[in-house]
């Protein structure tokens, strides 16, 4: 499993991996969305209210931003077979 960490504008790349088995992205945040969008133009976003979690089966590449560069909130990517 992968902790990927918010850069200071609270946005995090993840890029395409074919071994990949999804993400988990929680918020922590009490006043700010979160917001998914596939990379390379997607035609869908998913917010996270304060308070909320997604968990997300699959490989594509990613991009979540924080609300006003919130940097409060967790992004995990894991690849199957890994151990824990």
């Amino acid at each position: 499993m992968v902790h990927q960490i918010p850069d200071g504008e609270g946005i995090v790349h993840s890029h395409i991996n074919t071994s990949r088995s999804g993400y988990f992205v929680a918020n922590f945040d009490l006043d700010n969305n979160v917001t998914l969008a596939p990379e390379g133009g997607g035609s869908f976003d998913i917010t996270i209210p304060p308070g909320c979690k997604v968990h997300i089966s699959d490989k594509i590449a990613m991009k979540a931003t924080g609300a006003n560069s919130t940097r409060n909130y967790v992004f995990l990517m894991w690849n199957a077979g890994e151990a824990a």
